[in-house]
């Protein structure tokens, strides 16, 4: 969080220390956090407020951005260079004679890897969908609120505060947001699982513990509802109901319509970016480890040798991935 405080240029010097406490002094209050409170101004007089405030908050931000952009290509090219070695030392080895039902149970193998790589783009669209549907929510939670108020005045919810129930049917309506967590965990385990079968078959134990995707599934962006900062006022007249509900839907419209929509909104754009990063980590976790077995599947479902000149070749191949050592 970056706070700013414009037009710095007019208050006394003494005055502007006094507003940067009390403002940031205000936000710890209000909000929890501690952050610090820059001053800017557009005059040129003081230009150096900017510079001050660039230096110190947006340059180091740059450079840790580079920084993880050379350490995400560095890994992405070890995991090429290792499919690739892979790829290589399968076809230099030639094919290997299995028996047919063996051979059978491979091929089944690979078409699982490449079914559960499918999943990924499946999921999405799913998960873009859902973000669709999370910042067109108003008037649901706008329903379920009136539903919630309904009930607390016609004594059907006792020892409930009208504010409480309206919050807790803005966070119930807000949940629905759950479902890309619940699918994207889905997918992860489905695709550990594919890639143990694989790793069995194989003879190998480099499989992922079934934790390990989980990882880019944490901390997942919780929904920030808008402040309930008006009470909400009984009507005169609860019978008949949807002459009652329609009051209380219009109060409530008038009063929370524009924050939810905006709230609603924010959270889509926070699951949606969230997600995408989710499922980038998966796939790259899931292709490091598919792409190796699926060289080994194709070296041992093969038929045919390689020629000697083509031998020769890929040994050369090999010697220069050694030389590198996955280096970009």
């Amino acid at each position: 969080m970056k706070v700013l405080v414009s037009k710095a240029d007019l208050p006394a010097p003494l005055d502007l220390e006094s507003e940067l406490r009390y403002t940031a002094g205000q936000i710890r209050a209000q909000l929890g956090v501690e952050v610090d409170v820059h001053p800017v101004s557009t005059a040129h007089s003081q230009a150096h407020l900017l510079e001050q405030w660039f230096s110190a908050e947006i340059a180091p931000l740059y450079e840790a951005h580079g920084q993880f952009a050379r350490e995400s290509g560095r890994r992405k090219t070890a995991a090429l260079c290792e499919t690739v070695e892979a790829v290589l030392n399968a076809k230099l080895n030639g094919a290997v004679s299995v028996p047919e039902e063996q051979k059978e149970k491979l091929l089944v193998l690979e078409r699982d890897l490449r079914e559960a790589a499918g999943r990924l783009e499946d999921a999405r669209v799913f998960c873009l969908r859902v973000s669709d549907e999370i910042r067109g929510l108003t008037p649901d939670a706008l329903h379920q609120a009136t539903s919630a108020l309904l009930e607390v005045w016609t004594g059907a919810a006792l020892n409930k505060e009208p504010e409480t129930a309206v919050a807790a049917a803005i966070a119930k309506t807000a949940g629905r947001a759950t479902q890309v967590h619940s699918y994207l965990r889905d997918l992860a385990l489905i695709l550990t699982a594919a890639l143990q079968r694989t790793a069995q078959a194989l003879g190998s134990d480099d499989a992922s513990a079934e934790e390990e995707p989980l990882r880019p599934l944490r901390e997942m962006p919780r929904f920030d509802p808008p402040p309930l900062d008006e009470r909400f006022h009984r009507p005169w007249i609860l019978r008949p109901r949807g002459l009652a509900r329609s009051w209380i839907h219009g109060q409530l419209r008038r009063a929370l319509e524009e924050s939810l929509t905006e709230a609603f909104s924010a959270h889509a754009r926070l699951v949606e970016n969230w997600a995408r990063q989710a499922l980038a980590e998966l796939q790259l976790r899931f292709d490091s480890s598919a792409d190796a077995y699926r060289a080994q599947l194709a070296r041992l479902t093969a038929r045919g040798s390689v020629a000697t000149e083509v031998q020769s070749a890929i040994a050369g191949y090999l010697v220069c991935l050694a030389q590198t050592g996955g280096e970009p």
